[in-house]
């Protein structure tokens, strides 16, 4: 945020200087429209998203009077002969670890666009090597370090008898003198005291053709739904399976029909691992609100190769400790993935970022994840909060600032929210009102019939970590028994006791629909009766107007 604010204010003040008029921000896909967020929301100026066919994008630079033009390394790609001709007075290169490597076409193209200013943006300007010093110093002067050979012969410790093998590097103080009139560097020590408690920063993720098409096909069906005069509490049950389905695809195509796997969200999700814990060896905790999805974060952790530990409600409450122990102490674990039942009651202030997979609908429940993290005793002083949003889709809409508080939201929306919730008139429109807001211009493609969702097997584990799954699956012995029944061995009483709450629970749909009771025969003490001796299931009742 801090330096995205310098970048924001230093191209301001060059326009005041030197009448510049061109300012091109090169960034990641993910992060194009909080930059565009950011200058509008800090300056006066416009900022354009360049996005689009060849055609658009041109037009984009070109037609478009905005100061900020805002693009990505791969559009750079494929736009360096637009570029060249829009020939910006700045280039803004944010995250400008992505040209480390000068030898990639995406470095070679970024550095050929003509620019008269440059500036760069980077939290990690020498990751492994050396080199990668010298390549994005490439870019704002590519003759400071050149030639190559004279930076390996000054910087470079090579073997005698292996000449391309780097031994090591010397003459650091020499670079460091190079590099003093171009380099504004900022240790956290140095400037924590002014950081802000919680840097919050939303990656914003486009969602795969197939994801756009079973979202669309969700809010087509709810359209209806929210415009109907009158809401029956089947009707409430409806808008929030549909509300839930639609939040889902925006997580993974998994968690909907098991036979995709869609989910850009978790190719992201590589990138953020790969610099906060990987490079940075920053702890981290990620949290989802379905194990379904955490289970799928679990795998993909396992093949990276990165001890962690998970938590869900699977795991019994005195079992969690020795999970937060583990992250606490080991300096290898550096992720716990969590449910939200690790959003409450939990102290894992030994990680200092915070990675939401999906938005919650309560803000209440997104504090309560990032309390874990943000405590007193918390050593770090600023909490890295990352948002993962899907572009287009209700996970904006829910940031826009549609938030569900009270109890009836609660109730309607949360999983674990109430059995049972009385609306009244008031508290109805209020809903119908924030819903039809919030969904405003949703689309209407075809419906979308996706195929039922499976359940995840019984034995797939709940704590998962890379040696888990290298151990041999277990074979387990059939007992050469039948499959039993759903009420073999439950006592009488009990199956009675179940099958007459469902039948009162039909009697109640019937009664909200019609207003009148279904009511039990005079004969007999309970709709359902089952006889203790021969088993025998007896089933009496008065429908209304009988």
């Amino acid at each position: 945020m801090m330096k995205t604010l310098q970048a924001i204010s230093l191209g301001l003040l060059k326009k005041e200087i030197f009448g510049f008029s061109k300012i091109v921000v090169v960034t990641l896909a993910s992060l194009k429209e909080q930059w565009k967020r950011e200058i509008e929301k800090f300056s006066h100026e416009k900022a354009v998203v360049i996005a689009g066919n060849p055609l658009q994008r041109k037009a984009g630079y070109f037609n478009d009077d905005c100061l900020f033009k805002i693009t990505n390394y791969e559009a750079v790609l494929r736009d360096v002969t637009i570029l060249s001709s829009y020939n910006p007075d700045i280039i803004i290169l944010d995250e400008a670890q992505r040209i480390k490597n000068f030898s990639t076409k995406t470095a070679d193209a970024v550095k050929r666009i003509p620019k008269r200013h440059a500036i760069v943006l980077t939290g990690t300007p020498l990751e492994n090597k050396l080199e990668d010093v010298y390549s994005i110093v490439q870019f704002l002067d590519p003759y400071l370090l050149t030639p190559l050979w004279k930076f390996a012969a000054d910087h470079f410790l090579l073997l005698k008898n292996k000449k391309s093998y780097i031994a090591g590097y010397r003459n650091l103080d020499l670079l460091k003198d190079k590099l003093k009139g171009i380099v504004i560097r900022r240790k956290k020590e140095d400037v924590l005291k002014d950081l802000p408690d919680e840097v919050v920063n939303n990656y914003y993720i486009d969602l795969n053709p197939e994801q756009l098409e079973m979202h669309g096909g969700y809010a087509r069906s709810l359209m209806p739904l929210i415009n109907k005069k009158y809401l029956t509490p089947m009707d409430l049950r409806k808008i929030q399976v549909l509300l839930l389905r639609m939040r889902m695809v925006c997580d993974s195509t998994y968690l909907i029909d098991r036979k995709t796997y869609i989910s850009p969200k978790l190719k992201e999700l590589d990138g953020i691992i790969d610099e906060l814990v990987v490079q940075n060896k920053r702890k981290m905790v990620i949290f989802s609100e379905w194990t379904t999805m955490t289970f799928l974060i679990a795998k993909h952790l396992s093949d990276m190769g990165i001890p962690f530990v998970e938590l869900s409600g699977k795991v019994p409450v005195k079992k969690r400790q020795a999970l937060i122990d583990e992250f606490t102490n080991n300096p290898a674990c550096r992720v716990f993935l969590s449910t939200d039942a690790g959003g409450t009651g939990l102290n894992l202030q030994a990680a200092d970022c915070v990675v939401n997979f999906e938005l919650p609908w309560n803000p209440a429940k997104m504090n309560q994840r990032i309390g874990r993290v943000s405590r007193i005793g918390q050593e770090s002083g600023c909490i890295n909060v990352i948002n993962l949003i899907a572009k287009n889709s209700i996970e904006e809409r829910i940031l826009a600032g549609i938030q569900l508080k009270t109890d009836l939201f609660k109730g309607v929306f949360d999983d674990d929210g109430p059995d049972a919730v009385e609306f009244s008139r008031e508290k109805r429109d209020e809903m119908l009102n924030r819903l039809r807001a919030m969904m405003g211009d949703a689309p209407e493609p075809e419906g979308f019939v996706s195929s039922a969702p499976e359940e995840i097997p019984e034995d797939t584990p709940c704590y998962l970590n890379p040696e888990v799954l290298d151990r041999a699956e277990e074979t387990v012995e059939a007992d050469g028994q039948g499959s039993k029944g759903v009420f073999d061995g439950q006592a009488p009483e009990k199956i009675e006791t179940v099958l007459n709450s469902g039948l009162e629970f039909i009697g109640g749909l019937m009664e909200m629909a019609t207003g009148r009771k279904m009511e039990r025969s005079n004969d007999q003490e309970k709709m359902i009766q089952i006889d203790r001796e021969t088993g025998e299931v007896t089933m009496k009742f008065k429908l209304p107007g009988f």
